[in-house]
């Protein structure tokens, strides 16, 4: 027993390192973030009309995921490249899945079809989703307190977390998704962008004429995530903060995102 004990210690303090501190993220960490997602979700998509299929391919180079649609079907894909890219945590990994759910869970804005219903929620939309629902469902299920002062987070996250939760495991839910953010969104940023250079420190101030479906820039994608995390709604329900509502800190930023 004492064993056994000991073993599932040394395997949690595994995942926290990796989850944590960009510690390389091995096949069998791989699958278990699809297989723990997964599990998150099973209650979830049984209310759907639909099911969610997970394909890890973690032998495939390309540093992205991406959902295909079927009319009984949403396929995550999710390719190993994007796990081995410098800056990605296993909570980064955690945070690419939920925004392939939010693809099909985020709700509007969704993205313009030709000859498809619009099922697929906006890519921005999509990281919100993340952040403010997926992620804390997840983080609040398999839990793990963080140190503010271990993550290497500017002090706005520590701020905005308590003025929006106070102290606890919501706080701490707070840092550890604002965190996961960080790392994905570094990892895509130097692939895409060929610059790391981003911060919730630094926000995008530029406002959209129109809301944009498609793809922000990194940095716009990164303080969308860092909203989401610091949205106080319960990831329980289909509300979002709105500014016109006075919720501030959680609102989606205007750098893509058009409220009339």
């Amino acid at each position: 027993m004492k064993f056994i004990l000991a073993l599932i210690v040394f395997l949690n303090l595994n995942i926290t390192a990796a989850a944590l501190d960009n510690q390389k993220i091995n096949e069998k960490l791989f699958h278990q973030a699809l297989e723990q997602i997964k599990e998150v979700y099973l209650t979830i998509v049984a209310g759907e009309e639909f099911e969610i299929i997970y394909r890890g391919r973690w032998e495939k180079s390309a540093v992205n995921a991406f959902s295909i649609y079927s009319d009984k079907s949403r396929v995550i894909i999710i390719n190993g490249g994007l796990a081995r890219a410098k800056h990605m945590t296993y909570d980064g990994l955690i945070m690419t899945i939920c925004h392939e759910l939010g693809h099909s869970f985020a709700g509007a804005p969704r993205k313009p079809q030709t000859s498809l219903p619009q099922w697929s929620s906006a890519e921005a939309q999509s990281d919100y989703y993340a952040s403010s629902k997926c992620a804390k469902r997840y983080f609040e299920k398999f839990y793990q307190a963080v140190k503010f002062e271990e993550l290497k987070l500017p002090i706005l996250a520590h701020n905005l977390c308590l003025e929006e939760y106070g102290e606890g495991m919501d706080y701490n839910i707070c840092l550890r998704t604002i965190k996961a953010s960080e790392s994905v969104t570094k990892a895509l940023a130097l692939e895409y962008e060929g610059s790391d250079k981003i911060s919730i420190a630094t926000p995008d101030l530029s406002t959209v004429i129109s809301t944009n479906m498609g793809y922000p820039n990194y940095q716009c994608r990164l303080d969308t995530l860092f909203r989401g995390a610091v949205c106080n709604k319960h990831y329980s329900n289909n509300d979002y903060c709105l500014r016109e509502n006075g919720d501030y800190n959680g609102a989606r930023p205007e750098c893509w995102y058009k409220r009339y």
